[in-house]
């Protein structure tokens, strides 16, 4: 895919156990490409080359400028080989390719899009798509206390973790911020 040389491409990843959703940016306008990715019966000694194979085609076939990662595995910390495994795998695969690489954190997230620390998840994942009208009919129900998370949440977590980096990355402008419902983090 050829790069519009104006805009950063920008390719954000909400990683999982056992999956990562993604979402491809060209500027805050245009979403390239969205999904998720598994790995799910992988295991420790298996995983960094399961982890690779998914994602290095995106690497090759978007070129992304730089990939974004929601901070969520950290909170699990260093210790919990599975998680460090996923992390080590994507950071490394992206220094193969020369990709510059970053962390947002879920409070930045908040910030963002101007909502309190106790929001639901599904509360951004609608804004998100009040911002992408293509992503309306995949926004999963909003959950119960008792189910497990839709798999398609780590689309909608994938998108607002790169709208929150454009946003810091000032590619989101005040006229941008009106018609997408976010603000800018406080600095």
């Amino acid at each position: 895919m050829k790069k519009n040389s104006n805009e950063t491409r920008v390719l954000a990843l909400d990683l999982r156990m056992q999956r990562f959703g993604f979402a491809v940016f060209e500027g805050v306008q245009h979403l390239l490409e969205w999904g998720v990715r598994t790995y799910p019966s992988a295991d420790v000694r298996e995983l960094s080359k399961t982890v690779a194979k998914r994602i290095s085609p995106l690497f090759t076939v978007f070129d992304p400028s730089v990939v974004i990662i929601k901070r969520a595995l950290g909170s699990i910390g260093p210790e919990h080989s599975r998680g460090a495994t996923i992390l080590r795998t994507i950071t490394h695969e992206a220094r193969q390719h020369s990709i510059a690489w970053s962390f947002v954190e879920r409070e930045e997230i908040r910030r963002t899009f101007g909502v309190p620390v106790r929001t639901r998840k599904h509360q951004i994942a609608a804004r998100v798509s009040l911002c992408f009208p293509e992503l309306t009919w995949k926004l999963p129900p909003e959950r119960k206390c008792y189910e497990s998370e839709h798999p398609g949440m780590a689309v909608f977590d994938a998108i607002s973790v790169g709208l929150t980096y454009l946003a810091r990355s000032e590619q989101i402008h005040t006229h941008d911020h009106r018609s997408l419902n976010l603000k800018t983090p406080d600095r």
